[in-house]
Formats: C-alpha cells, structure tokens, sequence
C-alpha cells in the first residue's frame, strides 16, 4: 500500500517524506515542490531558510505549507543576483590557471 501526502485537504500519492520535528512527513510531489520553492525564495530573501519557516503543522499527522515570512519579490530578485555573483565568482576561481 502506498503512503498518501499528509498535506492538508491531499490525498495524493506521496513520492518523498520529510523529517520535520524528529516525525517523518510524506508529501506528494506538487506539495513537495511547493516547499522547495518556498525554501528556495525565503532563502533568497532572508540568507538561509528553515522548515520551521514553511511548515505549519494543523493537528497530528496533517501539515500546512506556508511562509511564516512575508515574500517580496524585489528582494527575492535581489538575492538571487547576489547568489549568481557569487557562484560566478567561485567558479572563476576554480578554471582560474595556477603561476606557472
């Protein structure tokens, strides 16, 4: 028998679970990616990103996804620049030949 999400009002089949709190969590994968990509933007926006930002737990067993911070899409942009500068910097410095 296949695990069932235990996002809230989901009864999908789930793909993945989740440790959150030292209890395991299965979510299906369109509940899945909607906390990658909120992960994703509050780190963006904030540094860093927690589960403990996302996750909403209702009652024993059913989970909420939600931002327990307000996303603004001018500093999730900005973020995201300053990531991309940041890879590419690291990258140059990786193929950057050695002094001979």
């Amino acid at each position: 028998m296949s695990a069932t999400c235990q996002h809230e009002k989901c009864n999908a089949v789930a793909i993945t679970a989740i440790i959150y709190k030292g209890i395991q969590y299965n979510l299906c994968e369109e509940h899945y990616n909607m906390l990658q990509e909120m992960l994703y933007k509050i780190a963006m926006q904030r540094g860093k990103a927690s589960l403990e930002l996302t996750i909403k737990k209702i009652k024993d067993g059913i989970l909420k996804i939600e931002s327990a911070v307000e996303l603004k899409p001018s500093l999730i942009k900005k973020g995201e620049k300053i990531a991309e500068k940041y890879i590419a910097k690291k990258r140059h410095k990786k193929h950057r030949k050695k002094p001979a």
